[in-house]
């Protein structure tokens, strides 16, 4: 697998979609041992991707299920031009309702939506989105916009 050279918005959003539709066994507890000490490390260290992005690409290597949802989705996104629309991305308070029950206080700038180019406001977004999902994976299937992501791809 190449190593990417910066874990992205795409890429991001790449893994909450795969995380979104993996069964509860389908990742080990050493796994999630490992996407919850990413999480949290997202959490203590600005611009954290620099210094987890290998571990967490181990991770998707190691687990066959993961990474086969993971590239498929990748190449979905990076298939698209202009990017999603911003009628499909998570407002703030979206996301305050459907991640309330989780231990991180999700940091959602309202500026956000707009046009999914990966720009380093949308990757701070989706950071944190990232956060509380690798810290409980099953978070990802709570998720309304994954959903409305997940049929515009199937719609391309």
């Amino acid at each position: 697998m190449d190593k990417l050279d910066t874990f992205g918005s795409n890429s991001q959003l790449a893994l909450l979609l795969a995380l979104s539709q993996l069964k509860p066994e389908d990742l080990s507890e050493h796994e999630r041992f490992r996407l919850k000490e990413i999480g949290i490390q997202l959490t203590l260290v600005e611009d954290a991707w620099n210094f987890v992005q290998e571990d967490l690409m181990q991770i998707l290597s190691g687990n066959q299920t993961l990474y086969s949802y993971y590239q498929a989705e990748l190449i979905k996104l990076e298939a698209i031009e202009g990017g999603i629309p911003s009628e499909l991305l998570p407002t703030e308070a979206e996301l305050m309702q459907e991640l309330a029950n989780t231990h991180e206080r999700i940091n959602i700038n309202s500026e956000f939506r707009g046009d999914f180019k990966g720009n380093p406001k949308e990757r701070d977004v989706f950071t944190n989105i990232c956060i509380p999902v690798l810290q409980t994976p099953e978070t990802a299937k709570k998720l309304s916009f994954i959903e409305r992501v997940k049929n515009f791809l199937q719609g391309k």
